[in-house]
């Protein structure tokens, strides 16, 4: 894929699903965006792809925390260089805090480009990420990188019909007057799915109680839990076999996995930046 051609479609900037970012709640639409059907910055009719919504608790993941939920999904080191995700507000105290990590309309542009950055990268690893040959993508090939990659990426924060939602989007991009090549709609289906709420925040929706103000964590949602609090990474292949398990439900099973991942070296950065701060 030439570079020229890269540029122009970085330079499109692909908003799908940044405004659920913002409005955490639901999604009514994109930021910028006028009315249903109005021409987006795809330069397409586009519909807001709201994966991963969260109405429950949530807080965002801080640039460190995201290059490794990146490295995770994706396979490679990520660069974040030219990538300028919103950074911690000072003065809010520690880096993970929610207050901290705010996302406000003002950010949607630099998430939107940032996650355009990232997408592009992601190109140069095709060989890896997909189940076909770059150079002979299909709608097979493609349904199936999604199939794979989506619930990967939103870590239990997803349901069936976001893979239909990040289908269509893969055949959006390919219409209207500027459409994209199958390597470049791949590489949108990414951009679009690193904007969505699940992928950018750690959700705790819970499930209901017998206590109509309670609610109970599920398994997922612990392992995420711990997975960030002691490594500032997604849950690893161990973490991942106890949700499948069902060994998170007990006390001894999240002890025994909290006692694990507090041992790796990667714990000892995270906990040493907790004390300093």
């Amino acid at each position: 894929m030439t570079r020229v051609r890269r540029r122009r479609w970085l330079g499109r900037g692909l908003w799908v699903g940044a405004g659920a970012v913002v409005a955490m709640a639901g999604c009514t639409g994109n930021i910028g965006d006028g009315g249903p059907g109005d021409e987006g910055p795809l330069g397409t009719e586009t519909q807001p792809v709201c994966a991963g919504a969260i109405p429950g608790e949530s807080q965002r993941l801080d640039v460190h925390e995201l290059h490794n939920a990146l490295v995770a999904v994706l396979g490679f080191d990520v660069d974040m260089s030219a990538a300028e995700f919103p950074t911690p507000i000072s003065g809010a105290g520690f880096s993970t805090y929610p207050e901290a990590n705010k996302v406000v309309a003002a950010d949607v542009r630099d998430i939107a480009d940032a996650a355009d950055q990232v997408a592009l990268q992601a190109m140069d690893h095709y060989d890896a990420l997909l189940p076909c040959d770059a150079a002979q993508i299909d709608a097979a090939c493609a349904d199936a990188f999604i199939a794979d990659f989506v619930p990967r990426a939103l870590r239990g924060t997803y349901d069936a019909g976001d893979l239909d939602r990040f289908q269509a989007l893969y055949a959006e991009l390919q219409t209207g007057s500027d459409p994209l090549d199958p390597p470049l709609a791949i590489a949108g289906v990414i951009s679009a799915v690193i904007q969505s709420p699940g992928f950018l925040y750690l959700a705790e929706i819970g499930t209901p109680t017998e206590e109509p103000t309670v609610r109970r964590l599920t398994d997922t949602e612990i392992a995420n839990r711990l997975a960030f609090l002691f490594t500032d990474a997604p849950p690893d292949a161990e973490l991942s076999a106890a949700v499948a398990s069902g060994s998170l439900a007990t006390p001894e099973g999240r002890r025994l996995q909290a006692e694990r991942l507090l041992a790796l070296p990667q714990a000892r950065v995270v906990v040493t930046q907790f004390v300093r701060e």
